[in-house]
């Protein structure tokens, strides 16, 4: 009996951790890229710095052309 009830609760949870998700096959659409900030359904963007740094060797690219940190 107590699997029984493990199991309906791990289902039970599982089911309402799978409605917080959505995902998209095609990647989402272009509205949500149109001023390249986050567009998070829930959360607002942290205020805290980001914990790392990217550096470039370049402030332009051309196809073909390597971009290297």
């Amino acid at each position: 009996m107590a699997i029984w009830i493990n199991l309906c609760l791990l289902s039970f949870v599982g089911i309402l951790l799978l409605s917080e998700v959505s995902s998209y096959p095609h990647g989402a659409d272009e509205a949500a890229c149109q001023d390249m900030i986050p567009q998070h359904y829930h959360y607002q963007p942290s205020k805290e710095p980001a914990p790392f740094t990217i550096s470039v060797s370049s402030d332009t690219f051309n196809y073909g052309l390597p971009v290297t940190g």
